[in-house]
């Protein structure tokens, strides 16, 4: 069944330290306390974290990191460690398949968002970006050509590896994204 509600937004939920510094969820729950992401033009307000597509308890049916740009056009962002051996295909199916759940339960995520940033008129706007985030030795190898899914209005970022330092220390309350073997640049 799809959510119509607890989507997790502006709370920490599960643990807030992961043990494992290298983790994913350590640098999701990173970048989520940071808050904001820069990509280019877009100014991303991260409002939620392993947010829910639906009832069950599958971690599969979940967001890593939501949030919406200065344009109020809603971000689904997959994160993924410099080392995983997810590839291409596989993942952009993981992005619009996560795309398709969130048409279905959007105006609950309006509605949750109105509701507990006490903001009533809050509307998204039409379209929904999608992210691969990644470190940058991800996009090396078998990966190197996922930039080409940009066409696709896929967007593929990256942080370098050391850059976790920068996660923890940062005091900008924003983390800037280079954009991966983009086909404009």
């Amino acid at each position: 069944m799809p959510r119509r509600s607890d989507f997790k937004l502006g709370c920490i939920h599960g643990k807030l330290v992961p043990n494992v510094r290298s983790e994913e969820a350590w640098v999701r729950n990173q970048l989520y306390l940071i808050g904001s992401l820069v990509v280019e033009q877009a100014n991303i307000k991260l409002v939620a974290y392993e947010m829910p597509l639906s009832d069950s308890q599958a971690r599969d049916s979940c967001i890593d990191l939501f949030g919406y740009d200065q344009n109020r056009k809603p971000w689904i962002i997959e994160l993924k460690k410099g080392n995983s051996t997810e590839h291409g295909e596989n993942i952009m199916g993981q992005l619009t398949g996560y795309d398709q759940k969130f048409q279905t339960i959007r105006p609950y995520v309006e509605n949750e968002i109105r509701s507990v940033f006490h903001w009533p008129e809050f509307r998204f706007s039409k379209g929904t970006g999608l992210m691969l985030l990644a470190q940058k030795c991800f996009y090396e190898g078998s990966n190197r050509d996922l930039g080409l899914y940009s066409s696709r209005d896929i967007v593929c970022c990256s942080f370098r590896e050391n850059q976790t330092e920068i996660l923890e220390k940062n005091q900008a309350g924003r983390i800037s994204l280079a954009i991966e073997n983009s086909p404009n640049t």
